[in-house]
């Protein structure tokens, strides 16, 4: 006698977190509901309309999902009217303190502490983290210092040893000590940015203040270059 989700949600939004993870054979239901607007719900033989906004979010690459034969396309391309894409938080570092004090504000409320903020050199440690686990890393780092701090502010010795020693690296100097090229540093800037963009060549492009056409060229010149290296190997 439960109203599904579908239903719950007529008129207004329904959010699929992290679709890429639905089983292949539930795909073509969820199909089926955007493209008729209609869910029968379970033990009955009736059909019922439904008017819902989906908003689906993944943190995987759909095109590879597709390529991989995990993910139907035509869900993909029903689903992909409107995409919005968020760069990992390390691309985003203006995004880092805002959301450190919004998860503080929050973490404190929830254990009763008084904690006004984070100590300068607590915030030059959180900003040069790069964060591989996004936010939700952040907002556990967050948590974890509420909880050890013993001031009304968050320093060094309450972040994770991850924060708290982390050495800093000079590309650079590792590049030149490595005896890399311009081309190849190029080469491995330009790919980072890429992997960075989640593939998407135009947001890359710009990120590298490149033209598009510039940017194919280049990756055309990397897979032939790569395409050759690979029949000297044989």
């Amino acid at each position: 006698d439960r109203d599904g989700l579908l239903v719950e949600a007529d008129g207004g939004t329904l959010f699929l977190d992290e679709i890429a993870e639905m089983p292949l054979h539930l795909q073509p239901k969820l199909l089926r509901v955007l493209q008729d607007g209609e869910v029968r719900p379970l033990g009955t033989n009736k059909m019922v309309k439904v008017d819902v906004r989906v908003i689906a979010a993944t943190n995987r690459d759909l095109a590879v999902s597709l390529r991989e034969g995990q993910f139907r396309e035509d869900l993909y391309y029903r689903l992909n009217v409107v995409q919005l894409h968020l760069p990992p938080l390390r691309a985003r570092t203006e995004d880092i303190l805002p959301l450190a004090e919004h998860f503080l504000a929050r973490s404190a409320g929830r254990s009763h502490k008084t904690i006004r903020g984070f100590s300068e050199s607590a915030k030059k440690l959180i900003l040069t983290h790069c964060f591989p686990g996004n936010v939700r890393e952040l907002e556990n780092l967050v948590e974890r210092a509420v909880a050890l701090a013993e001031t009304d502010l968050v320093c060094p010795e309450d972040l994770p040893p991850a924060v708290r020693e982390r050495k800093s690296q000079d590309r650079l100097a590792t590049a030149v000590a490595q005896g890399l090229t311009l081309d190849q540093l190029e080469r491995e800037f330009i790919e980072r940015v890429l992997d960075a963009e989640g593939g998407n060549k135009t947001r890359a492009a710009l990120r590298l203040g490149l033209d598009r056409k510039t940017l194919y060229r280049k990756l055309e010149e990397y897979a032939a270059a790569a395409k050759e290296a690979g029949k000297e190997t044989e």
